[in-house]
């Protein structure tokens, strides 16, 4: 069962999206796998509660498709697409990406969901 959910990118997500080759069609495939479940992805440890999920697009087997972060604001019906970076390019994130995605996230949380936008 779909759920609704609002989508919001972010300049790192828009920008390594392109440098993928990703197209309109690739992000509305992406966007219904979420909507059908915003927890496909399991929490990314040492992040807060990124999840990362596997996307796999054209001809590209399990090792050559896409990594996903995002992180999933149930409350206020809105996921946020973060990151996203071939598996061929970076297996994981370092701890000081992991780091700096977590303050991003609690900022977030203080900046949007804390307050009534």
């Amino acid at each position: 069962m779909k759920v609704s959910r609002k989508f919001i990118h972010g300049e790192l997500f828009e920008k390594q999206w392109k440098e993928l080759g990703l197209t309109d069609e690739n992000l509305r495939e992406l966007q219904s796998i979420l909507l059908e479940n915003p927890k496909i992805g399991p929490v990314m440890q040492g992040t807060g509660r990124l999840r990362k999920v596997r996307y796999s697009y054209g001809n590209r087997g399990k090792s050559h498709c896409a990594r996903v972060c995002y992180v999933d604001f149930e409350i206020k019906g809105t996921i946020f697409l973060i990151m996203v970076f071939a598996k061929n390019e970076m297996e994981n994130l370092s701890k000081t990406e992991k780091n700096n995605i977590k303050l991003l996230i609690e900022k977030l949380e203080k900046i949007y969901v804390r307050k009534d936008v």
